[in-house]
Formats: C-alpha cells, structure tokens, sequence
C-alpha cells in the first residue's frame, strides 16, 4: 500500500528517535563500518535466499552461500542488478512472507519507465531519521516552518499552494513558477517568514531568479534543503547568494537503496552507511564511478547490487576509503543526448552552458529516436527571435545536427513536479 500521512507521521517520530542511535553510528572507524555493514548484508542475504524465490535461484545457480558471507567483497559474486531484471522477474523479487504491511513506493517515470518497489515499515523509519539527521545539521526543529516546492501538483480550481497545520509547512506548486506566480509566492513566503525552503534545485534556482529581479529578501530562512535533481554549481551559487543562506543537497532515490547527504561542512557529500552499502565501478573518466547499491534494510523487496543507473566523482584523496567524500552526483548515466555522429553528450554539458546564458530561466531536451527538441523558459523582456537564433546556432555546432527549439514554459515534469533535463520518449 502507498504510505498515508498518519502512518508517515507515526513513522517520522519513530525516526525521530531512531536518529539518536543512527548519530553514533555515523562516529564508527571504517573496520565498526565494515563489520556493521557486512552484519546487516548477511541477514539480508539469508532473508532472500530463504523467502525471494529470484534470489534462491540465483544463489543456487552461481553456488552462493549467504550463511557464510563474512567479507564485502564476496557481494561482487552476485550479478548486478538492472531495471530491465526487475521488471521482467518483479513478483519473483517479492517476499511474500513480509510484503502484507509493506509501503509502496514509485520512482518518477519522467522518461516513461515507471518502476514500483516495496520496503517496509521500519525500513521507513530508518528513511526519515537519516533526513532528520541532515535536518537537524541545519538547525531544524519540529514544527518550524518550511516551504515545500515539490511533491504539490494541485488540481483545477485548487490553490497553487496549501498549509500542513501538523507539520507546519507551506506547500508550494512546483507546476506554477511563472513571473507573476512567484511574485505571489515570493510575497507569501516574505509575510509567513519559513525558516527553511526545500525542493528541487530547478524550482529554487527559478525562485531566486525572480527573488533578485523582484528585490524581495526572505531574511528569515536559515538553510535550504535541495533533492531529487542534479544541483550544479552555478545553481548552488545562485539560490546561496540570492536567499544568504548555505544549501544542503541530498541524493536518494524511491528504490531506497543508498542515501548520500551533504553535511554541515559542506564539503562534499558522504554515504550514511548505515542506510545503504555503495559500489563505485571505475569508468572511462577518471575519479566518475557508476554508483551500485544495496539497501541493508529492506527485507521486503531487497534490492542487491542494484544498478542505479547514476555516476558519482570522488574526491581523489578519498576513493580508497570507506567514508569517500563525493564531490558531485552527475544524475542518471542515462541523461545523455546523442551527437549527429552518433556520440553520447552528458547533460552536465548544457547545465554549464545555459548557466551563462542568463536569460534562460531553465531548459528540457526531448529525445525521441528520430528528433530532438530543446525546450527553454525567459525572461519576458527578451528579444525571443534573436536569442532564439543565438542558440539555434550554437545547438547546431554542439550536435551537429539541427534542433528544434521551442520557447514555452510548458515542461514534462513527473507527477510530483520533477524536472528532468532530459526526457527520452
């Protein structure tokens, strides 16, 4: 079943608590880590082998023996996991013995490829005190204020944004970020004084845009919370020097199989090891790995060695260790558009170049297996035909090949307002 807000609320307090246990894990040496790891690894194995009829086969067929699994590097025995093995042995993955009061959960199927997975009540509370934990680096406090620009999609004759009484939030829709819209939302926020804001790095970069050209300063804010989108740089140092506050980014995903926070140093970002057991698997650029993982938690629905499709770079003084400090999350290996000569571009690519296109309030690729179209949102007092041109130009030298461009504030976003850079159709 999807959580309700009851049980998720129930569950928050339950994290609440947990995150006092969790503080003293995150002190362990890197041998406690190991040991700990490889402890929770070792019941999931035995779990899976016992009650997943897809990991009893597979452990038969390879001559795995999880009752003897006592060091990391035996997990490289088992195949990793892909979206494409999950979907077609789906039930197969499922423990029917524990799957009655499981939650549900969906990644965001902006590229049309939904994927559904199932975890447990505790597994969920883990969850929300390895967010507390983050929180609380920042100074939060139940029941102060933050505005929330996501996961609020209203409907017709619904408001653009909606109050939390128990949590005392203000959700914000992330589908109505337009000049006038934020000019409201910017007002409101300004009166109501949130000490935090989270959601999608897109949704607040667009926010401080008009925060700066509307000259409204929310002095009330203490930090900002990003998630679920790649924040790049310039994003950062806008939504930072716009609101005067530090941002805490934060990556995960709804397959819940690893959590990587950015901390109050703000130096990198980690992986709460007691949340998810990472592999980084070495690629053609130096210091970017794919990003592997496995959940040391969730006995409903384990996802072991799970590809997540994401690259990550490590820091090169800090790729041996077992606390590496991870220097940016690069989003979905799959974010990649193809050149005319058949060549794969990363996205970052263009992250870099519209930054400097001021502009350009923010941008959408729409792949298709026989065009490409490049969406892009400005600013009302632009010359539209001339920048049009501009980037007609430059779009044409990148991939060789002509792209339509379409000047719109009409983007493919998920059902929780998730913009993706690119959308592959």
């Amino acid at each position: 079943m999807k959580i309700g807000k009851l049980q998720d609320i129930y569950l928050t307090f339950k994290g609440i608590n947990h995150s006092r246990k969790i503080a003293k894990i995150e002190n362990f040496t890197e041998e406690e880590i190991e040991k700990y790891q490889v402890s929770k690894i070792k019941s999931l194995l035995i779990k899976a082998s016992r009650e997943i009829s897809f990991y009893k086969n597979l452990f038969w067929e390879i001559n795995f023996d999880p009752y003897k699994f006592d060091n990391l590097d035996e997990l490289k025995r088992i195949p990793i996991l892909d979206k494409d093995t999950i979907r077609n042995n789906y039930s197969a993955l499922i423990s029917g013995l524990r799957s009655k009061n499981s939650i549900q959960l969906s990644t965001s199927g902006t590229s049309g490829e939904r994927l559904t997975v199932y975890t447990s009540p505790s597994q969920w509370m883990i969850e929300q005190a390895a967010i507390w934990r983050q929180w609380t680096m920042a100074g939060y406090r139940f029941r102060d204020k933050m505005a929330i620009i996501r996961s609020y999609s209203p409907k017709k004759e619904e408001p653009l944004y909606k109050k939390d009484y128990l949590r005392n939030w203000l959700y914000i829709s992330p589908y109505h970020l337009d000049e006038a819209n934020s000019k409201v939302f910017l007002n409101l926020l300004k009166h109501w004084k949130p000490k935090f804001i989270r959601g999608y790095p897109s949704s607040i970069f667009l926010l401080s845009r008009y925060a700066e050209k509307f000259n409204i300063r929310l002095n009330s804010l203490r930090a900002i919370f990003t998630a679920s989108e790649k924040l790049t740089k310039d994003h950062r140092q806008q939504i930072e020097n716009s609101f005067g506050v530090k941002v805490f980014d934060h990556y995960g995903q709804a397959e819940i199989t690893v959590m990587i926070h950015e901390w109050d140093d703000h130096s990198g970002l980690r992986n709460l090891n007691y949340y998810g057991y990472p592999e980084f698997i070495p690629t053609e650029n130096n210091n970017i790995y794919k990003l592997i993982a496995t959940n040391l938690h969730n006995d409903v629905m384990p996802l072991i060695r799970y590809d997540t499709g994401d690259l990550v770079e490590i820091s090169n003084e800090s790729k041996n260790s077992k606390k590496p400090n991870i220097k940016e999350i690069y989003g979905r290996s799959d974010d990649f558009l193809s050149h005319h000569n058949g060549y794969d571009m990363p996205s970052v690519n263009f992250y870099t170049y519209f930054s400097n296109i001021k502009e350009v309030k923010r941008f959408q690729f729409i792949e298709t297996k026989s065009d490409l179209e490049l969406r892009i949102q400005i600013d009302d007092d632009v010359d539209k035909s001339s920048l049009k041109n501009f980037i007609n130009d430059e779009m044409l030298l990148r991939f060789g090949k002509k792209v339509k461009i379409k000047i719109t504030n009409q983007f493919i976003q998920n059902h929780d307002g998730k913009l993706s850079a690119v959308v592959k159709i």
